[in-house]
């Protein structure tokens, strides 16, 4: 059985006009990351932050075709975590920085061929 190193990376503007949007939270999020979006004060970070992330993940594990509610995202003990993700895909590592209207996230992950 052989391992591929997958990688995606995103990056994009927290105040992206598309993230006030009134539905974007319901386009975007899972169920769970519903309550934790409506659970949270920094919204509009927050649906910068799932999407930049979301959008990674799409990228490392192209071309398999994904949508981004069926992707859960929780953050544990300060770190994110795609808490759903196929079992092909073995180890999956989110790593997210930010400086004032950007955020870039980064995901790698092992899967088995």
């Amino acid at each position: 059985m052989s391992h591929k190193l997958i990688h995606g990376i995103d990056l994009t503007q927290i105040n992206r006009p598309e993230f006030t949007h009134p539905d974007i939270a319901h386009r975007t999020l899972s169920s769970q990351e519903l309550i934790d979006f409506n659970n949270t004060d920094s919204k509009i970070k927050f649906i910068a932050v799932h999407w930049a992330i979301k959008e990674a993940i799409i990228k490392a594990i192209s071309p398999h075709i994904i949508d981004l509610k069926s992707i859960n995202i929780s953050k544990r003990d300060n770190r994110y975590v795609w808490t759903n993700h196929p079992a092909w895909i073995k180890q999956f590592v989110i790593s997210t920085s930010d400086e004032q209207d950007v955020i870039i996230a980064s995901v790698f992950g092992v899967c088995i061929n």
